[in-house]
């Protein structure tokens, strides 16, 4: 399977899926997404969110990844299947990820779109990115939420004094407001259509997610087995190098894809 490791870290169906989207690699067709068992869910949920989307899912498994492929052990990476998409020591776009508001729309008549209010990420569930499309209409601005398809509404100032609108909460992340700036020519309609994509700074470290999933009872006995046969016995101490986190996360990592492998091919 191309991209093994990386697929099955990800756990969502590569049916349908849209490459163009930010930090997207090739799922294939055919993978869907596993039922966990609730001791590893816990693990995966800690590291990806309870239902994360498909950007915070990317850029958790690009960290992951990334350290293993820079340890002695990154042939376990590659074990089952050495094809993959992506290249583990080149810059890719989430590492030049563009962080805050960012509004798009092809008329001439919207000039900018700006944030008001701390842009939080929501790493509980997993939540670093949404979409807003936005609508003027005559004097009418509609905001509507992609994902929960909430939307709201407001008058705009057309007068040529008025170039800013009212901030509007965003549907949905009403601790974040927008203002659009549009031209000053009242010739013609506003009508006018867009979109404005919200994408929050990660704030919780790998170091503080290991903390935790370290905390989860019984975790280090399923996950390693308490007779451990290769190679969960290398990754098991592997995980044992306090010292060392790079190497002590490629354990917990390698780990886990050799169980979610298992869990995929009926050996669980």
């Amino acid at each position: 399977m191309i991209n093994h490791a990386r697929t099955l870290l990800m756990n969502r169906p590569g049916r349908n899926q849209s490459l163009v989207e930010l930090g997207e690699e090739f799922i294939p067709d055919s993978f869907l997404a596993q039922k966990l068992p609730p001791w590893l869910q816990n693990a995966w949920a800690v590291l990806f969110g309870n239902d994360p989307d498909n950007t915070y899912r990317s850029y958790v498994a690009d960290q992951l990844l990334r350290c293993v492929h820079a340890t002695d052990y990154e042939t376990y990476l590659l074990l089952h299947d050495r094809r993959i998409t992506y290249d583990p020591k080149v810059i890719n776009d989430l590492a030049t990820l563009r962080y805050g508001l960012l509004g798009e729309s092809n008329s001439a008549q919207y000039q900018n779109a700006f944030a008001i209010g701390e842009i939080e990420p929501n790493e509980i569930q997993g939540r670093i990115r949404e979409v807003f499309s936005f609508g003027f209409s005559g004097a009418t601005l509609t905001l509507t939420n992609h994902r929960t398809q909430q939307a709201k509404v407001a008058d705009v100032d057309r007068t040529p004094a008025s170039t800013t609108t009212k901030p509007l909460a965003l549907p949905g992340m009403e601790e974040v407001s927008v203002t659009f700036e549009l031209s000053t020519s009242t010739s013609g309609s506003w009508d006018s259509v867009g979109t404005v994509t919200v994408i929050a700074r990660p704030r919780k470290s790998l170091v503080d997610k290991v903390v935790e999933i370290d905390n989860l009872p019984d975790f280090t006995r399923r996950l390693f087995g308490t007779k451990s046969a290769q190679p969960y016995r290398t990754f098991y101490n592997l995980w044992l190098q306090q010292a060392c986190f790079p190497e002590r996360l490629a354990g917990l990592v390698l780990a886990m894809v050799f169980r979610l492998n298992d869990i995929r091919l009926g050996r669980v």
